[in-house]
């Protein structure tokens, strides 16, 4: 059942990785039997619902870490499948994501952080979404909104570690934005894995955006150290007005995993 589950796409310019495919299905079969539901940084609590078997007609593309990544992604997210991922290297985190998404029957791209900015995924994914459920046009604007300024965060100030020039002068905000494109082609970190997994039920859509950085001191982490207070702005210059922005139109708003991964509930 499996073999139906995953399809997997090798670019011809990458043969020396023609092996990717067995090697994911073995892991996986093995990831499967344990039972387990990955950690991917989502409280527990906020999971979706357990998926008996696997999802109908449901598939997961593979894409290897070296080869470019399709020009008709947004095609593959608006398929009856379960997700859209790179495997590189770290087979385990790839599996990962797919126990995941087979078996909480939710819709999971994971792809390098360069890829994801430079793809435009926060639109393809809200149209990936649509193809699945019926959500409200003025809700789906707002939720893409919410989604870019995540991902932004996500890759800035998580992956590549650079913290807010909202506060600078035009030049500077335009040598900001100059760094950031820099970086994204030139930094190892901008290769990093984001993810983006969707799910829903019969009144709300659900958004996670999550990042491989090393973080910030949220307001969890301080309740959890009995620290009350921290520097000023300090939630602020990690995300900018990105968080500010996502707060605006999401109902409900979770940081998790020491601020690397963020959570938004929409009504549908």
């Amino acid at each position: 059942m499996i073999h139906d589950v995953i399809s997997t796409l090798l670019k011809h310019e990458c043969p020396d990785q023609t092996d990717t495919h067995d090697r994911v299905i073995d892991a996986y079969s093995a990831a499967w039997q344990s039972g387990q539901t990955p950690d991917l940084g989502i409280p527990p609590q906020q999971h979706p619902a357990t998926c008996e078997g696997m999802p109908p007609a449901g598939s997961i593309t593979i894409l290897d870490a070296d080869c470019a990544p399709p020009v008709a992604l947004d095609i593959f997210l608006r398929q009856p499948g379960t997700g859209c991922l790179y495997v590189g290297e770290d087979i385990r985190a790839a599996v990962d994501r797919i126990v995941f998404a087979v078996k909480l029957n939710s819709l999971v791209v994971s792809l390098p952080g360069q890829v994801i900015m430079e793809s435009g995924m926060a639109r393809k994914f809200c149209e990936g979404i649509r193809a699945h459920i019926d959500v409200a046009t003025i809700n789906l604007t707002t939720i893409e909104l919410s989604l870019q300024e995540a991902i932004i965060n996500a890759v800035v100030h998580g992956n590549l570690g650079l913290g807010s020039a909202y506060k600078e002068s035009a030049d500077d905000l335009r040598h900001y934005h100059r760094l950031i494109r820099d970086r994204l082609e030139t930094d190892p970190a901008a290769r990093k894995r984001i993810d983006v997994i969707g799910w829903w039920d019969d009144d709300h859509l659900s958004i996670a955006v999550g990042d491989q950085g090393n973080g910030y001191d949220t307001i969890e982490r301080r309740k959890q150290a009995g620290r009350q207070r921290a520097a000023p702005d300090r939630d602020r210059r990690r995300s900018g007005r990105g968080l500010e922005i996502i707060r605006r139109f999401a109902e409900d708003v979770t940081v998790a995993n020491g601020g690397r991964i963020i959570i938004m509930s929409f009504k549908r």
